[in-house]
């Protein structure tokens, strides 16, 4: 399917807090982490080479608010992954939208979304 028609397509499936259009959904094992998030942003983007602050209408840009790596990191540790088991809801499993098809690796097959 072409990207226009897979965005025309109703998802099949609903799992948790994602909707997609893909075959399968699979659960993997939630684990600790093993270093903050601003530790793996600085990782990632060392002195913030390579990241833009970004500002979204919906998340307080009219007043100001920037989506600074501090900040993000901050939303990241405190109300994502806040709490000992954010995927309680779940079994304590993360739900990950998974391909039928084989050549793909860990992304989505053709026409596929999340």
């Amino acid at each position: 399917l072409g990207a226009q028609a897979a965005l025309k397509r109703q998802p099949r499936s609903k799992q948790g807090e994602f909707l997609t259009n893909a075959e399968a959904t699979r659960a993997f094992a939630w684990t600790a982490t093993t270093r903050s998030a601003q530790e793996a942003m600085e990782i990632t983007f060392p002195r913030s080479a390579g990241w833009a602050n970004g500002c979204f209408w919906e998340g307080g840009c009219r007043e100001g608010k920037v989506m600074t790596q501090e900040v993000v990191a901050k939303w990241v540790e405190g109300e994502l992954l806040g709490g000992p088991d954010p995927f309680v809801g779940h079994g304590g499993k993360v739900p990950v939208p998974w391909p039928s098809q084989t050549d793909t690796g860990d992304q989505l097959g053709d026409g596929q979304y999340v």
